[in-house]
């Protein structure tokens, strides 16, 4: 299903890019992002003592003007997620956090309200792939169950998701400055069934039952990011 999904993505952009006007009806823009996510995780089996987790999120995008309003925007960005929160070892209270770095690419439409001046607010969504780059889980250690850090062994390497969000650009320069705030939603869950949990290294943690089965959780949360278009 993964394997479908993740193909559908790919012929979805091939597909937009070959049917959109020709190159040389086209005007494009680049530039650089930065800004700071706070994500948490949500599911069947997520804790009622977790809170947010901040992250770093930033990169480079290149967009395609369509028309006047309308834009298609490719990002590649480097975007940390995860949750942190209070577990219950045997009765010691230990502070968990789950720390998951990804590489991003999100395929956007936007469209630009038709405004006078020099700011110009938009909306904005579409699908987003991302792909594991490391998987941590750090805790308190109070009772020694766990390494003060651990990767994390059933993290799941691909996750595909949504976006949608609002922004503006502001004329600055030669260029624009950019402005966007956005919520990403994960379709994918974040760890992946363990089929013989005995097999799992001692130095690494896993997120399943007794039986190998996953937890149920998966990424969410907002994004605040400044850039600037060349």
């Amino acid at each position: 299903m993964k394997k479908l999904l993740i193909k559908g993505f790919i012929l979805m952009v091939l597909s937009l890019a070959v049917a959109g006007p020709s190159l040389a009806q086209m005007s494009f823009d680049f530039g650089a992002k930065l800004g700071f996510s706070s994500t948490g995780m949500f599911g069947n089996d997520i804790e009622k003592t977790s809170f947010p987790k901040r992250g770093f999120i930033g990169g480079v995008y290149l967009r395609m003007h369509l028309s006047p309003q309308i834009s298609l925007q490719a990002e590649g960005l480097y975007s940390q997620k995860g949750t942190r929160g209070l577990v219950d070892n045997f009765g010691v209270i230990d502070t968990m956090k789950v720390k998951m770095d990804y590489f991003e690419i999100p395929v956007l439409f936007k469209y630009e309200f038709p405004m006078p001046g020099l700011v110009k607010p938009g909306v904005f969504a579409g699908p987003v792939m991302a792909v594991k780059l490391a998987a941590k889980a750090e805790s308190d250690d109070n009772i020694g169950l766990l390494a003060s850090e651990a990767d994390i062994y059933n993290a799941t390497g691909v996750n595909l998701g949504f976006i949608f969000g609002l922004g503006f650009d502001v004329g600055l320069g030669g260029g624009k400055a950019l402005f966007d705030i956005r919520y990403t939603l994960s379709l994918s869950k974040a760890f992946k069934k363990v089929e013989d949990p005995g097999s799992i290294p001692s130095d690494e943690v896993a997120f399943i039952y007794d039986d190998g089965r996953a937890v149920d959780l998966k990424h969410g949360g907002f994004s605040f990011i400044i850039g600037y278009a060349f």
